[in-house]
């Protein structure tokens, strides 16, 4: 599946293709919302998830850009990450 065509999924159906074939590489979260990163068929995932009520807000898929900066710089950020090898 290319980055297009998991774009033209609805949220369900990316939701889906994710879980069943999205390798978790790291989350962190503020006290609003959980972000976690995806690596998925050759491009990331960022899914976006409200920390009061669980539900998923946004899947953002891209290939490079800030949201992959904002997970390579945990240090720099007072966020609370966290990694599951």
């Amino acid at each position: 599946m290319t980055l297009y065509e998991y774009i033209s999924l609805d949220i369900d159906a990316r939701a889906n293709e994710l879980w069943a074939n999205g390798l978790f590489i790291q989350g962190y979260r503020d006290q609003l919302h959980s972000y976690n990163l995806y690596f998925l068929h050759g491009f990331y995932v960022e899914v976006t998830m409200d920390n009061k009520d669980m539900v998923i807000q946004h899947l953002t898929p891209f290939k490079k850009g800030r949201p992959l900066k904002i997970f390579r710089n945990p240090l720099k950020s007072k966020l609370a990450y966290y990694h599951f090898p």
